[in-house]
């Protein structure tokens, strides 16, 4: 029959029949019981606070990788604008030009034709 069996909230230590040595026995388990409960509790506890400390830290990370990826994105669409425009004002360089020398040469030929 186990003690815990035996006990009951109006027992007394004489009427379960437990020897001084028995009661310090017991005593002695439920205080291990409670130590190893503590102790563990205090590992699954620290276990959490790394996991969670490594948790948030690794949410940082990915945060700043995901701040760095958008600056980059943006970076990179103002860098094809400026290629956009630039090709753009090549083109019209390009034109102003072809547009000059049709002008110069039209000026050249009109001399040589009052001369």
């Amino acid at each position: 029959k186990s003690l815990s069996s035996e006990i009951s909230p109006s027992s007394s230590r004489e009427e379960m029949k437990v020897t001084d040595e028995e009661y310090k026995d017991f005593s002695n388990q439920q205080s291990e019981i409670k130590q190893n409960v503590n102790e563990g509790s205090g590992k699954t506890y620290e276990e959490h606070q790394k996991l969670q400390q490594k948790l948030k830290e690794e949410s940082a990370k990915r945060t700043k990788m995901e701040e760095e990826r958008k600056a980059l994105f943006e970076k990179l669409t103002m860098l094809e604008e400026q290629v956009i425009k630039g090709g753009k004002i090549v083109d019209m360089a390009t034109k102003q030009e072809a547009e000059l020398r049709k002008v110069q040469q039209h000026l050249v030929a009109r001399e040589e034709t009052e001369k």
